[in-house]
């Protein structure tokens, strides 16, 4: 169960308790669900995605997010559904998200109340959006990252990750931990930031082209959203 005094690494210990149970079931339950929308969509979409569907543990009292999505019907047929999947809880000053990534999950990231409050002011521009809405989109369209370590004097253990619509900075801490506590979009970056965003962005590119068959996942492409309120 979390709770408030609990440290990074605790918590991640508890959404690996999830990760074994309650989501490993979700995700199959869901999948039946996607794949009966997938097979009765035109063939002529180019992205399919379902409205994200949150849930929560009861044992460790976690919110939960999967974003469920393929590049068509004939990509589905020959990929599989690919998802988004990332855990989320309230605390005093805001919502902490976590997404675990890595070989065998061993890396952590974990977003902070700043962060999402810094990518609505920065990026969206949008001041009515719930910060719930805030951090669904950073995770619609911002799932993939190429990280770099940035070390100097001020800012020892700094972390530059690129993404497709800006940079998120913040900290590496033991135990392959990565806490993300701003960001900024392209526009407001400077000259050696500018460099190395357009170097990283350039393999964050690459990935999606190789993985997805696309550079981008926020083309303006045909796509439905398939509203699910609940995944037995």
């Amino acid at each position: 169960m979390v709770v408030d005094t609990m440290t990074y690494k605790e918590i991640w210990s508890e959404i690996r308790k999830d990760y074994n149970g309650i989501i490993r079931y979700k995700i199959v339950d869901a999948e039946k669900v996607f794949r009966k929308k997938v097979m009765a969509s035109p063939s002529t979409l180019d992205i399919i995605r379902l409205k994200p569907i949150h849930f929560k543990s009861r044992k460790t009292s976690l919110n939960h997010c999967m974003i469920l999505y393929s590049f068509g019907k004939n990509d589905y047929k020959k990929n599989g559904m690919l998802f988004v999947l990332y855990s989320y809880i309230y605390r005093e000053y805001g919502i902490y998200a976590f997404m675990l990534s890595g070989k065998n999950f061993d890396t952590l990231a974990v977003y902070t109340p700043h962060f999402f409050s810094r990518y609505r002011e920065r990026y969206i521009k949008d001041t009515s959006l719930s910060m719930d809405e805030v951090m669904e989109d950073f995770f619609v369209y911002n799932n993939v990252c190429q990280i770099k370590d940035v070390n100097n004097a001020s800012y020892p253990n700094s972390i530059f990750a690129s993404t497709k619509d800006g940079v998120l900075l913040g900290t590496k801490h033991p135990d392959n931990i990565l806490e993300f506590k701003t960001f900024l979009p392209s526009e407001l970056l400077k000259e050696q930031q500018i460099d190395l965003h357009n170097s990283q962005n350039e393999d964050v590119k690459k990935y999606l082209e190789e993985i997805y068959g696309t550079n981008t996942l926020k083309e303006q492409k045909p796509f439905m959203i398939i509203p699910i309120t609940k995944v037995n």
